[in-house]
């Protein structure tokens, strides 16, 4: 997915190391990037989330491994 698909409040499933795991977004995170030897003045954006599975706060860095949306959890 991309990020601008991803909304926070909803679920989706994620690839994890220990398999698929369901999801729900809680809210972008955007910090700021000091020190680019380009000079560029971009902002990382993230989004915190809680695995459904375990209960733990997770951040997702990289939006392409979120799969898809769910509509309840598995």
């Amino acid at each position: 997915m991309k990020k601008s698909e991803i909304v926070p409040g909803k679920k989706y499933l994620f690839k994890h190391s220990s398999g698929v795991v369901p999801i729900l977004v809680l809210r972008e995170v955007v910090r700021p990037s000091y020190g680019r030897w380009d000079g560029a003045n971009r902002d990382r954006h993230h989004f915190l989330a809680k695995n459904l599975k375990t209960g733990r706060q997770i951040e997702l860095k990289s939006a392409v491994k979120v799969i898809r949306e769910v509509s309840e959890v598995l």
